[in-house]
């Protein structure tokens, strides 16, 4: 990769994903320091096609390339070239992938190691990711994702109301040991770690470490107690969700070109992680997933989305552009009115 490109994208630690059966959430990166770093685009007026792509291939380096490659060619095949889209890579050997913030695509090492070769397999879980932002999945997720935020901050205030409960009845009766035994139980599967957050520091200084052990553990507990009713709420509106990304990423990649079976590989490949056999709050079973996709994958279906590629290609014919993002650490794909050049009329 060209070394300002290299340093340029070089990205924080990302957690958690949308593609794997296991967490829903992303978190945002800590930014990389802003880069002054000219303006890519003037080196790539090259109006002969094949020498754009070669020219991008040796400045972006492999991973970036082929990402690039697959969302540029998604979004004209599919008109969804009006805007730009962002692409992050992330380092962690995890098999996921995931959508954030407005169009950004966030791949993992493990992901691209595991298809590596296999565009079209890497194109399903891009179209993928890039249906979750034009069915517009984003804004529910983000719910979600506030509302636990809600229910831990309100299990940590119950359990140390508790706790604080039982310190005043152990003032009249001597017995904190005994009362804190039947208010809490047993510590479930020992210290949680720092469950319970900075609001509430203040009353745990004034316990002992067993104590403190035991309101991360009740705190645990009554969240684990919330979530269940939030998982009846939204599990099934989340897993819906996957199989309308599973079904609109499935689309995109037939009328790019790619071969239909790619999003089979990658289902494949997703059925033989360790999380691929637990109950998920926000996945449906790979094997579910993988009898749906058949059900798209008809001759006519695949001849009719071929047609409506050809289609959008021919409107929108030029490559499209990139460069570094302004927020100094993902790729810009530009729209094609970024790449036809427009600018102030005359």
């Amino acid at each position: 990769m060209n070394a300002t490109f290299a340093s340029a994208l070089a990205l924080a630690a990302l957690t958690t994903g949308l593609i794997e059966a296991s967490s829903i959430f992303y978190q945002e990166p800590v930014m990389a320091a802003e880069l002054a770093v000219e303006p890519l685009n003037e080196h790539l007026k090259s109006a002969n096609t094949d020498a754009f792509y070669n020219e991008a291939r040796e400045v972006l380096g492999e991973d970036y390339y082929t990402l690039y490659r697959i969302v540029e060619r998604l979004a004209r095949s599919n008109g969804l070239d009006d805007y730009p889209w962002r692409v992050r890579l992330n380092t962690e050997y995890e098999i996921n992938a995931f959508a954030s913030e407005l169009n950004t695509l966030t791949f993992m090492a493990g992901l691209l190691d595991q298809l590596h070769g296999d565009n079209a397999a890497i194109a399903c879980v891009v179209g993928h990711e890039m249906a979750h932002h034009t069915q517009d999945h984003i804004p529910t997720r983000v719910a979600v994702e506030a509302q636990l935020n809600q229910l831990m901050a309100e299990a940590e205030t119950e359990a140390v109301a508790e706790i604080q409960s039982a310190q005043q009845q152990s003032a009249v009766n001597n017995s904190l040991g005994n009362i804190l035994g039947s208010v809490l139980g047993s510590v479930i599967g020992g210290s949680t770690g720092s469950v319970v957050g900075g609001t509430t520091q203040s009353v745990l200084g004034t316990m002992s470490e067993a104590q403190r052990q035991q309101t991360e553990a009740r705190t645990t507990q009554i969240y684990a107690e919330k979530v269940s009713t939030l998982e009846a709420e939204y599990s099934d509106i989340l897993k819906s969700q996957e199989y309308e990304a599973d079904e609109y990423g499935y689309q995109y990649i037939v009328r790019a070109g790619f071969d239909p079976q790619g999003c089979l590989r990658v289902m494949n490949v997703l059925g033989q992680t360790e999380t691929s056999r637990l109950a998920s709050f926000s996945h449906p079973n790979p094997s579910d997933r993988i009898q749906r996709l058949n059900a798209q994958n008809t001759q006519a279906i695949v001849a009719a989305l071929e047609a409506e590629g050809r289609t959008n290609l021919t409107r929108s014919p030029q490559p499209l552009k990139y460069d570094i993002s302004r927020d100094g650490v993902s790729l810009r794909i530009e729209s094609r009115y970024g790449t036809s050049g427009s600018g102030f009329p005359e």
